[in-house]
């Protein structure tokens, strides 16, 4: 008996000693935390995602100046749109998954399952096998030291949560041995604060995709946009006006689409910004020349042209794309062998490429688009203009070329995993 109560009695005096936790303890104690708009929520654990290397982009604004005479004299219209510079470089892409305790990291599906609380920061490391310890800057052009993120309150892996992104804001790395401490201080493009940390291990998933393919598109058709189209009606009337109704002279590289400006003119502003390749034709000289998108407007007598069915409008696109020839010596064989994303890291020297009806071909144009692709076009045939009869008029038919594009395939990255 008396054996038995001293065994109790310790039971108590141990239980007496154990240490109690306060509120703030169990907010803060645990292996991280995230505060969205002021409020906390744990984070208890977190992955590293290997992707695929990023070829650095530095995407910049960029403004055209559209210069024309007007009634009043001359007259600029500054049409504001975006360029981008690919680098000869990569970098690292690593995607730091941190979340509630409600997720699961699931080794099947390389990815989190569940639903709480969570950020992912996309990392551009300076070494592409691992993610160098450091500070890194808010930034979108992949570069060295650079990231972007999303995070979510209640994100629902099997659901359809709309995560916040991040706009702005800086993360810390640091690494001692398999233990990670992270901290970040964002904002998102709300504009609401977002800031935490995490101390521990990152379970380790390697995401990265075969790109050993390129995006390959055959025997597409672009239109040279003329800088008018005139006519004489059945009843004797002359007509002059821009070239919107049936050029296609548009190339949509995503989904290889072709446009002319009276159909791209009612897409969303999201969608104009992938149209990315354009044609006009140099009637003085037959020749065909590519054009940036965000100039063609000028083609298009800079939107002022009216009549029953243009009465608002906008013709203005945002892309900024550059053209240069291709080498005397690439060739045929060159353009087939283009089959790795290494192989789009070409010396670019933005240059005008016109190609005169009659050219003898194929020939070859190096392309950067201002969404960032640097690829190359393969013109097969020149098609000169003529003219065609519709309803009794004689109506233009514009010149044409027959192309290939290569771009190398990039593929959709997650915005949460």
């Amino acid at each position: 008996m008396k054996k038995n109560c001293r065994i109790l009695t310790a039971m108590l005096l141990a239980l007496i000693g154990l240490p109690s936790c306060s509120d703030e303890d169990n907010e803060l104690s645990a292996t991280g935390r995230i505060s969205f708009y002021g409020e906390n929520y744990l984070l208890e654990q977190g992955a590293i995602y290997h992707d695929n290397n990023h070829t650095v982009i530095a995407v910049t604004d960029y403004t055209f100046e559209d210069r024309y005479q007007g009634e009043d004299g001359e007259k600029v219209d500054q049409v504001k749109g975006f360029s981008a510079e690919v680098k000869g470089k990569q970098t690292g892409n690593f995607l730091i998954g941190l979340y509630e305790q409600g997720f699961v990291l699931s080794d099947l599906t390389k990815d989190a399952r569940g639903s709480g609380a969570c950020i992912c920061l996309r990392v551009a490391s300076p070494e592409v096998d691992r993610i160098v310890p450091g500070k890194y800057a808010y930034s979108l052009n992949r570069d060295e030291y650079s990231f972007k993120g999303n995070s979510s309150v209640k994100y629902n892996s099997g659901g359809s949560t709309t995560a916040n992104e991040l706009s702005e804001g800086e993360i810390n790395i640091s690494q001692e041995g398999d233990i990670y401490t992270i901290t970040f201080n964002c904002k998102t493009s709300f504009g609401g604060p977002i800031e935490g940390t995490y101390t521990g291990s990152l379970k380790s998933f390697d995401i990265r995709k075969e790109i050993g393919t390129v995006n390959f598109y055959e025997n597409v058709k672009l239109e040279a946009l003329f800088d008018k189209v005139e006519y004489t009606d059945p009843e004797g009337v002359f007509h002059s006006e821009p070239d919107y109704l049936r050029a296609t002279s548009f190339f949509l590289s995503s989904t290889q689409q072709v446009y002319s400006a009276n159909l791209y003119k009612e897409l969303a502003e999201s969608v104009k910004k992938g149209i990315d390749i354009a044609l006009a034709y140099d009637r003085t000289n037959q020749a065909v020349y590519f054009e940036s998108p965000i100039k063609m407007r000028a083609l298009l007598w800079h939107n002022t042209f009216q009549n029953e069915s243009l009465l608002d409008y906008s013709f203005d696109l945002p892309c900024h794309t550059k053209y240069m020839p291709a080498p005397q010596s690439f060739t045929n064989a060159d353009f087939e062998a283009l089959a790795q994303q290494e192989d789009f890291v070409f010396d670019f020297t933005e240059s005008k490429v016109s190609i005169p009806v009659g050219s003898t071909t194929p020939l070859f144009v190096f392309v950067q688009t201002g969404n960032g692709l640097q690829g190359a076009i393969r013109i097969k045939e020149v098609i000169p203009e003529s003219t065609e009869m519709i309803g009794g008029i004689v109506y233009p038919v514009n010149p044409a070329i027959v192309m290939d594009v290569k771009f190398p395939r990039s593929f959709s990255e997650q915005q949460i995993r």
